[in-house]
């Protein structure tokens, strides 16, 4: 991990977030961290859709003990300006 992000906790989300940002995603040109993404699903057994629009939904389970609790989450991959 870089020396910016290697002391930032959880360490596995600042991981993720850095090698999602090491691949260029200008707008309607995600396909890379798209990619990315969709392999980390897969690698880590992950529940998820795409709709016809491109849209990624994540289903992850719950943390034992919260399972009756609602939670959501959105993101975008796509980065302004690049």
């Amino acid at each position: 991990m870089g020396d910016r992000l290697g002391t930032l906790k959880p360490q596995p989300l600042w991981d993720i977030f850095e090698e999602m940002s090491a691949r260029p995603r200008p707008s309607k040109k995600e396909e890379a961290v798209v990619e990315y993404v969709l392999e980390f699903c897969e690698t880590n057994a992950l529940d998820y859709q795409r709709d016809e629009a491109g849209n990624i939904i994540i289903k992850v389970p719950a943390t034992p003990g919260f399972e009756d609790k609602k939670n959501s989450c959105s993101s975008r991959t796509s980065r302004y300006g690049m």
